[in-house]
């Protein structure tokens, strides 16, 4: 079925990261119309995180919190420990994550069940009991704290590697917005709080009436929540799990319910 026939659903991911949701959204009839609000970099400091990566066996918990820290970690990883058979137990925020570390042959030992986020992934039995144990958690730099202090909170020493940057795209908005308002807009995607604030920063104010009075899904609560201090108008939808897959299904649902 084609259920977003004509669809036209506005993607914010990064370049290398958009593909996977436009092909959803494509697959299903609908139309994505690519516009990266954010560019994936390489850390501000490489020394430093080729230095955790030479003590990863000191760890008894490692964690990965995307799909980017894969990317900027695991080839590293792999050159210098080769398979990680027994010490670190591996561990992902969500299936993206979890699915980037399989195709670098590193297996996943821990991934949320429900909620992909750091709340999830501190539900998880494994991280119930991490009194004294060494646990690295590679993320993108500026990463919000929650799952290290929640760790901490819980007596384990935690240990962040910042092993990518993220910044604002340097794009000029003008064609979108004059594209938007000859063919319209019926809903937008952001995947993250920093996009969703880049986004609106990239509209300006002529661009920001439109997207303020299109649907916008959120990938979590948290970034629901962001969108609406950011002038949406009509409650964010959320997606009904972190996933593109999840954002997809959200929105068909919600062209169900509007087109019925």
């Amino acid at each position: 079925m084609r259920e977003l026939l004509s669809m036209r659903v506005l993607v914010t991911r990064s370049v290398h990261q958009a593909e996977s949701l436009a092909a959803l959204i494509e697959d299903a009839g609908g139309h994505a119309v690519r516009f990266p609000v954010l560019e994936i970099c390489a850390p501000s400091d490489a020394a430093a995180v080729e230095a955790a990566i030479s003590r990863l066996k000191q760890f008894e918990l490692v964690i990965f919190t995307s799909a980017n820290a894969v990317r900027y970690t695991a080839r590293q990883i792999l050159a210098q420990h080769g398979p990680l058979t027994e010490r670190p137990l591996i561990a992902a925020i969500g299936s993206a994550t979890a699915a980037a570390l399989a195709t670098q042959n590193i297996n996943t030992s821990v991934v949320p069940s429900g909620q992909f986020s750091s709340e999830g992934l501190l539900r998880s039995d494994a991280l119930q009991h991490v009194r004294g144990r060494r646990i690295a958690i590679f993320a993108g730099q500026g990463w919000r704290r929650t799952l290290p202090e929640v760790l901490t909170a819980r007596g384990a020493v935690v240990e962040v590697i910042g092993c990518y940057r993220r910044r604002r795209s340097n794009v000029d908005s003008r064609p979108l917005v004059a594209e938007w308002k000859s063919h319209g807009m019926d809903m937008v995607t952001v995947t993250s709080g920093e996009a969703a604030r880049n986004l609106c920063a990239l509209m300006g104010q002529s661009g920001q009436a439109l997207l303020f009075g299109t649907p916008v899904v959120a990938i979590s609560e948290r970034v629901a929540a962001i969108c609406t201090e950011l002038g949406w108008g009509d409650a964010p939808l959320v997606a009904e799990c972190a996933s593109d897959v999840g954002i997809v299904n959200t929105i068909k649902q919600w062209r169900q319910m509007n087109c019925s």
